[in-house]
């Protein structure tokens, strides 16, 4: 496409500036996969403006947009001087153009929440799998295409630039695409004017306030979904148990319980779905896939496979391991509660941390969370990221008040620690990490996995 085309796609949204003819092929938002023939945006802030105008001697790029004007920009060359306004806009007539996708052929799910997004966006892939639908599916598992695992995601929501991207590239030839919807992708607009079918919101509790300032501005970001993001006369299901969370959205009118699986006579379960957690996903699932497809379904839920990393299970030697993603005081106390539940006369070790550079204000009550739902608890590192791990695990310990927890720094070393000190019939608990396979330390990954350190203990 050329230059000429730009300017006019753009016309009374940008100021252009030292502008040459070019051809152009692509849309960037990172610098380091621009070339000569890309465009790239570059949103500029008070506090960045040193590092742009030092990154620039480096990068290449055909045209760049940035948000604001300041006469160091005299000195480049291919400028688009545009608006915060209009940022956005800019970038999706460009997607537009571009990456262009059959929005009306495909339908779109959003899912919300503070746990259960991830389970929920795999159970409604396997659900429509099962009903003959190709789906495409977007998280923190990565990009999946029925089965396949396309891409690993940095995001749990991409920008918008690489979400339609992925959507061009990846999912013209589906039927549906399932998205996670993070309550910052929401804040930044990185869903920038998408309509969905259908979206969801599993649960609510605290989380992220490392990045919204109270529990009610998090909240708030996440209502954004319902007042932005449905198609008219679409619904937003939440679990027929997350009562506290009805009360706070029955306003909506577009914000419906789900069937309940009592309602359903559903009386036999696979053990993934003994947990209170898992049953409320299940029926946000099945609501969704149902109003999605209007018909009635079946599912044989004893051949679906486990979401990875959540409420994995397994047994060796008469011993329970169960590695979960759960990273908040809800989501211990749910995990810890769906394993009493699942096996009331086993002791419980629950091995877990905080991530470093977050909310430390969970901290402590994630400690008390522990102390409460398990019998043996293990304070360890998690992604300690630029943080001391041993600052961490002391923000976590404030929240205890007996003495009788465990604290060893290295991760694998800690869950050795309680592995070893199992007997027969107790359950191990693993929270955290989940899926991921690294760990993070002084900003660097590391390999890491949960499930390879398992592994290793039960050889």
């Amino acid at each position: 496409m050329s230059s000429d085309l730009i300017l006019n796609l753009l016309a009374g949204k940008v100021t252009p500036l030292n502008f040459s003819p070019i051809l152009v092929r692509s849309v960037e938002w990172k610098s380091q996969n621009s070339t000569e023939n890309s465009i790239l945006f570059y949103k500029i802030n008070d506090s960045n403006v040193e590092k742009f105008l030092e990154s620039m001697k480096d990068v290449k790029y055909g045209i760049i947009v940035v948000n604001q004007n300041f006469k160091e920009l005299k000195n480049l060359q291919n400028v688009l001087i545009t608006s915060n306004l209009e940022w956005l806009e800019c970038q999706k007539i460009l997607m537009d153009h571009f990456y262009p996708f059959p929005f009306s052929e495909v339908k779109l799910v959003g899912i919300t929440g503070t746990n259960g997004k991830t389970t929920t966006t795999d159970l409604v892939r396997q659900m429509c799998m099962e009903a003959k639908k190709n789906v495409l599916t977007i998280g923190t598992l990565g990009v999946k295409k029925n089965k396949k695992k396309i891409l690993e995601e940095g995001l749990t929501t991409p920008p918008y630039i690489d979400l339609r991207k992925i959507f061009y590239e990846h999912a013209q030839d589906v039927d549906l695409i399932v998205m996670e919807v993070s309550s910052h992708s929401l804040v930044q607009e990185r869903i920038y004017k998408l309509k969905f079918d259908v979206a969801a919101w599993t649960s609510f509790s605290q989380d992220h306030l490392d990045f919204h300032s109270n529990l009610d501005e998090y909240f708030q970001a996440k209502t954004l979904l319902i007042e932005k993001h449905l198609k008219p006369g679409s619904y937003c299901f939440v679990p027929s148990y997350e009562e506290e969370l009805y009360s706070k959205l029955n306003h909506y009118s577009s914000v419906i319980k789900t069937t309940s699986l009592l309602e359903r006579k559903i009386e036999k379960l696979p053990l993934f779905f003994m947990s209170h957690f898992n049953k409320s996903n299940l029926e946000v699932a099945w609501d969704v896939t149902e109003i999605l497809w209007k018909k009635k379904i079946n599912p044989d839920l004893f051949s679906y496979e486990m979401t990875e990393g959540r409420f994995s299970i397994f047994n060796h030697k008469e011993k329970m391991i169960i590695i979960d993603f759960a990273h908040t005081p809800d989501a211990i106390t749910n995990i810890c509660n769906a394993s009493i539940q699942a096996f009331p006369k086993s002791n419980i070790h629950l091995v877990f941390g905080c991530g470093g550079n977050r909310d430390k204000s969970k901290r402590p009550l994630m400690g008390e969370a522990a102390e409460n739902g398990a019998d043996y608890v293990y304070i360890t590192s998690d992604n300690p990221r630029f943080e001391k791990p041993e600052d961490i695990i002391q923000d976590i310990v404030k929240g205890l008040k007996l003495t009788n927890h465990i604290v060893v720094v290295k991760r694998e070393e800690a869950i050795a620690n309680a592995f070893h000190n199992m007997k027969a019939g107790d359950v191990l608990i693993i929270a955290g990490k989940g899926h991921e396979n690294y760990q993070i330390i002084n900003g660097v990954k590391h390999e890491y996995s949960d499930f390879k350190v398992i592994e290793d203990l039960t050889r």
